[in-house]
């Protein structure tokens, strides 16, 4: 088998796509690109749940198309949170999401909000 790397895991999910849905795929990364294996990525609103491969690529399959709230998460990482991505019919644009440690956001939370607005991580 060929793999595709511009439509991760597309040979492996062929015999499973429902085309009357949405596809969403796209990456994982850390600030500096490396990419991040392990990452939890989950559709709140239809509770869909992948894991990012060995790469930080991933694919969630036969989505209604509407707006959703995608989530990524991963130990040592602040959550992730993407509010009204729209998912079209089909298979739709890759998506890079990047993640920042907790120890980085932890400082930029002090360098610019107010000690009264920062949320315990």
């Amino acid at each position: 088998m060929t793999m595709n790397k511009s439509h991760p895991g597309q040979e492996r999910l062929a015999g499973q796509l429902d085309h009357t849905m949405g596809h969403i795929r796209g990456k994982i990364t850390d600030i500096n690109g490396k990419e991040i294996e392990g990452s939890k990525i989950w559709i709140r609103e239809t509770g869909q749940s992948t894991y990012s491969d060995k790469y930080g690529n991933f694919v969630l399959i036969n989505i209604p198309p509407a707006l959703y709230t995608v989530v990524i998460e991963h130990e040592g990482y602040s959550l992730s949170v993407m509010p009204d991505l729209p998912i079209f019919l089909g298979d739709n644009p890759g998506h890079l999401f990047v993640l920042c440690s907790c120890a980085i956001a932890m400082r930029l939370h002090k360098a610019y909000l107010p000690d009264d607005l920062i949320l315990q991580m």
